[in-house]
């Protein structure tokens, strides 16, 4: 009996681990807004830079791969750039 009921939990809970898998990628770009709000607000501390990403993650508490990711959602947005070229509105 206690053996079926497991049984039976464990293939109650088949939607929920569905549902986890399907809202990882929404689980990551909610992450990396929250990256990118801390880069901001490292930026309005600090000043512009140019930080490298091991920096930023030193001063956001992200680790290196989020920061990383959220720069390129950045650069790719427009609202940042890679190395030393200023974003396109400040060019």
């Amino acid at each position: 009996m206690e053996r079926d009921h497991q049984q039976d939990a464990g293939q109650d809970t088949a939607w929920l681990d569905r549902l986890i898998r399907e809202l990882e990628p929404l689980a990551e770009q909610t992450h990396d807004l929250e990256t990118i709000v801390a880069i901001r607000h490292v930026i309005e501390r600090h000043g512009s830079g140019p930080y490298p990403p091991e920096d930023l993650a030193a001063l956001t508490g992200v680790d290196v791969a989020g920061v990383q990711r959220a720069l390129d959602e950045m650069v790719r947005a427009g609202l940042a750039a890679k190395g030393d070229t200023p974003p396109a509105d400040e060019a």
